[in-house]
């Protein structure tokens, strides 16, 4: 994914009172409910992934624009050796997750993400220090209070994950209100084409 050319699509960010701006945390827990770190099935090992859903929306004309992405290792064998490596963008467009949290923002707050995305290289990716849930909770703790999300990742030492970040987010699902949803296997929108 062209993250920088996707994110074009939200254009100058305008600021009119009809604009509803917001970035969601989606996160796919490998074992909803569970602290579990990894879910292993007949075929596949599944860690989880925490990813990330901006959007535009125009209430005079229905209008949505949405970037559904989340940040990817592009060999996770050699992730898995605890060494920094390649980082990739992805759409994350209809994705399963098992928490989201929604995170109105104000147009001067979106346009200051929208800008950091656009005039950010693609990281390099690290199991423990800067993975999907360490980036996505890295851009989003400026503008709300998140949970510590962190716990053993094998063992290559302790670092936010999609599993604990998932469960303390359902334990502290008051503080959040509706903004918070939780369930198992739900889909995320998807991403939006633009002109």
């Amino acid at each position: 994914m062209n993250l920088k050319q996707k994110l074009n699509c939200f254009g100058t960010i305008p600021s009119g009172s009809n604009y509803k701006y917001s970035v969601t945390l989606y996160v796919d827990q490998p074992q909803a409910g569970t602290r579990d770190k990894v879910k292993h099935s007949y075929s596949d090992r599944m860690p989880g992934h925490t990813y990330l859903g901006l959007e535009r929306y125009d209430s005079n004309t229905g209008e949505i624009i949405r970037v559904v992405t989340g940040f990817y290792v592009q060999s996770e064998l050699t992730a898995m050796t605890g060494i920094y490596t390649a980082g990739a963008w992805g759409d994350d467009g209809a994705t399963e997750y098992d928490v989201s949290l929604k995170v109105d923002m104000t147009a001067s707050q979106f346009k200051d993400v929208i800008y950091f995305l656009k005039n950010l290289d693609t990281p390099a990716y690290n199991l423990v220090d800067n993975n999907c849930t360490t980036f996505a909770y890295s851009l989003l703790s400026p503008y709300i209070s998140l949970p510590a999300g962190s716990g053993w990742i094998g063992p290559l030492g302790q670092g936010k994950n999609p599993a604990d970040l998932g469960q303390d987010l359902r334990e502290k699902s008051s503080t959040y209100g509706n903004k918070l949803t939780t369930g198992n296997g739900l889909t995320s929108p998807s991403t939006t084409n633009c002109n």
